[in-house]
C-alpha cells in the first residue's frame, strides 16, 4: 500500500472507473448526507486515521485527493455544482471541501469547475434569491464555506480563492448573527488565548515540561522571502531568483502557483511583509499547518468564553490584573499592532539588506536588528551557513497568517461594496480605472469588519485616513455612515445584515 507503483496503480484503476461511467462522479447515495463519490473523495482523510501534520502520510494525502478530484471533475465538471442535502441543510462539494479542510489547490479545482458549470438547481431555503454559486450557498445555519474556512483557520490561499470567487460571501451572517470576518477574529482570539495559555504553563514548570510544546515565543526558522513563481506558459528562472543568487526554475504545469493569488496587487501592498508562503505549495502547506493547525469539526464552532466576558469587560471594573480574562478587549488588537510593526520593520531591513548585497555581492555576512524587539537577537540563527532563514516566534507567525487573510477579506467587501467581480475590478485596474483601493477606506466601509480589525488597519496604515478615494471620501466619511454595532461577542442580533457603507 505504501508503495510508488501501488499508489499510482490506484489512481490509474480510479481514472478507468470515471471514464468508464463520469457519469457515476454525481450519484448520490442512500446515507445520512447523500453522498456522491466526488464528496466521498474529499473528506477521504477520515478513513487515513490520526496522523501527525508534520508527517509525511499528511501530504502524500492531501496530493492523492487532489488527483482524485481532478480526475472526476475533468470528466464530469458539473458534479461541482450540484446541490446535495444533508444533517445541516443543502450543501455542495465545496462546502465539504472546506469543511473536512481541503488544500487550497483541490478548493480552487471545484471554483473553476463550478465557474463552467454554474448552479441550476432550486434551493428551497434560498427561495427568491437563489445564488447561482456554491460559495454563496447557506446551509440551515446559515454558513457558507467561508464560514467554515474562517471558523477552522484555514490557510490564506484557501481564504483567498473563496473570497474572490464570491466576494459577497465575506458580507453575510449566519444565525448567530456572524460573518466570516466575526469568525475570522474569533479563531485568532482563539489561538492567542491558546499560546497564553501554553506561555504560562510552561512557565510554570520552569521548562521541565514544556520542552516538546509550542508557546508563544517558540522560534521557528522560516526560509527568506523569495519572489513569487512565474505563472506563464513558459519556464522561467529570472523571476524567482533568492537572495544568495541562486535561481529556481518553475513551469506551468505545476498546479501549486496560481495567478492572482501571488501577483495580487492589493495582497503584495499590504501583506507582502508579513508572508510566510516561499511558492513551494506543499511545503507552505506543512509550514502552515505546523504554526497554525486548523480546528476539527468538533471545536471550529467554539466561542472561547474569555472571548465573550472580554466583551462586557470596562477598565475600572478590572480586579486582578493577572487575569487574563478580566483584561479589556483591545489589548488583542494593540498587541497584534505592536507584532505586526516589529515584523514589517524587520522585514525592511531585509529589503534593505538584499539592495545591499545586490550592491556589493562582497559584503552580504550581516544582518541587521531591530532593537525595539525583544526577539531581535533570535531572528537570524546564529550558524552563517543560516543566514538565509528567519526565526520566527509562533505567536508571530499566527499573527502574520491572520493579517494576510484580514488583506483578503477586505479586499472581497470593497469588491461587495461596488458590486464588481474580481475580474472585473482587476481588468478596471489595469487601465488605471479603479487604482485607488485603500486598505483603511475598506475597513471603515464594511460593517463586517470587528472594530478590533479597524483598529489594527489604521494604525498600520495611518496615512492612509487623509487619502480621498475615487468618491471623494476620506475613512471619516465612512466611519460617519456605518453601524457600530458589533456582533463579535456572539450576540445574534444585529441591526444590518450585510456589510455597506450607506449611501
Amino acid at each position: 500500500i505504501h508503495g510508488q507503483t501501488t499508489e499510482d496503480d490506484l489512481i490509474v484503476m480510479l481514472r478507468l472507473l470515471v471514464q468508464s461511467a463520469p457519469e457515476a462522479v454525481g450519484i448520490s447515495d442512500r446515507g445520512e448526507y447523500e453522498e456522491p463519490p466526488l464528496v466521498m473523495a474529499l473528506k477521504a482523510s477520515l478513513y487515513a486515521g490520526e496522523y501527525d501534520p508534520d508527517d509525511y502520510l499528511y501530504i502524500r494525502i492531501e496530493r492523492r485527493i487532489h488527483e482524485m478530484v481532478r480526475i472526476m471533475l475533468q470528466h464530469n465538471p458539473q458534479a461541482a455544482s450540484m446541490v446535495l442535502k444533508g444533517a445541516r441543510g443543502h450543501y455542495t462539494a465545496l462546502h465539504s471541501a472546506v469543511f473536512h479542510g481541503r488544500c487550497s489547490d483541490t478548493i480552487n479545482l471545484l471554483l473553476q469547475a463550478e465557474e463552467k458549470c454554474p448552479i441550476k438547481q432550486e434551493c428551497p431555503i434560498h427561495r427568491g434569491e437563489q445564488p447561482n454559486k456554491a460559495a454563496l450557498l447557506a446551509n440551515s445555519q446559515g454558513e457558507l464555506p467561508l464560514h467554515f474556512a474562517a471558523m477552522r483557520g484555514e490557510p490564506p490561499r484557501s481564504f483567498f480563492f473563496l473570497s474572490e470567487a464570491a466576494p459577497k460571501a465575506v458580507l453575510k451572517r449566519d444565525t448567530q448573527g456572524l460573518t466570516p470576518f466575526d469568525w475570522l477574529w474569533i479563531r485568532f482570539v482563539s489561538i492567542l488565548l491558546s499560546l497564553d495559555d501554553r506561555s504560562s504553563r510552561a512557565a510554570n514548570n520552569n521548562g521541565s515540561n514544556g520542552s516538546s510544546t509550542a508557546t508563544a515565543e517558540t522560534l521557528v526558522p522560516v526560509q527568506r522571502r523569495r519572489p513569487p513563481p512565474p505563472t506563464t506558459t513558459t519556464t522561467s528562472s529570472s523571476s524567482s531568483t533568492s537572495a544568495s543568487g541562486t535561481s529556481t526554475t518553475t513551469t506551468a504545469s505545476t498546479s501549486t502557483s496560481s495567478p492572482g493569488y501571488e501577483h495580487n496587487r492589493e495582497l503584495n501592498k499590504y501583506s507582502d511583509f508579513c508572508s510566510l508562503e516561499r511558492g513551494d505549495f506543499y511545503a507552505d502547506l506543512k509550514l502552515i499547518r505546523r504554526l497554525d493547525p486548523p480546528a476539527d469539526f468538533l471545536r471550529m464552532r467554539h466561542i472561547p468564553q474569555e472571548f465573550l466576558l472580554r466583551e462586557d469587560v470596562h477598565e475600572d471594573d478590572v480586579e486582578n490584573e493577572n487575569d487574563s480574562t478580566r483584561q479589556p478587549p483591545q489589548d488583542w488588537s494593540k498587541r497584534s499592532i505592536q507584532l505586526l510593526k516589529r515584523i514589517r520593520t524587520r522585514h525592511i531591513q531585509h529589503v534593505q539588506q538584499q539592495q545591499q548585497q545586490q550592491d556589493d555581492p562582497h559584503d552580504g555576512g550581516k544582518e541587521p536588528q531591530d532593537s525595539s524587539s525583544s526577539v531581535a537577537t533570535a531572528t537570524v540563527p546564529a550558524n552563517g551557513a543560516d543566514r538565509h532563514m528567519i526565526a520566527w516566534t509562533r505567536i508571530e507567525a499566527v499573527t502574520a497568517l491572520f493579517w494576510t487573510k484580514v488583506v483578503s477579506f477586505l479586499r472581497a467587501a470593497h469588491l461587495a461594496e461596488h458590486n464588481m467581480s474580481s475580474t472585473l475590478f482587476a481588468a478596471l485596474q489595469e487601465q488605471d480605472i479603479h487604482n485607488n483601493f485603500y486598505l483603511a477606506h475598506a475597513a471603515f466601509a464594511s460593517t463586517c469588519c470587528p472594530p478590533p480589525v479597524v483598529e489594527i488597519v489604521s494604525s498600520l496604515f495611518p496615512h492612509e485616513l487623509s487619502l480621498a478615494d475615487e468618491r471623494g471620501r476620506v475613512p471619516l466619511h465612512y466611519a460617519a455612515c456605518r453601524s457600530w454595532e458589533y456582533c463579535g461577542n456572539g450576540n445574534s442580533k444585529v441591526s444590518s445584515q450585510e456589510g455597506g457603507s450607506g449611501g
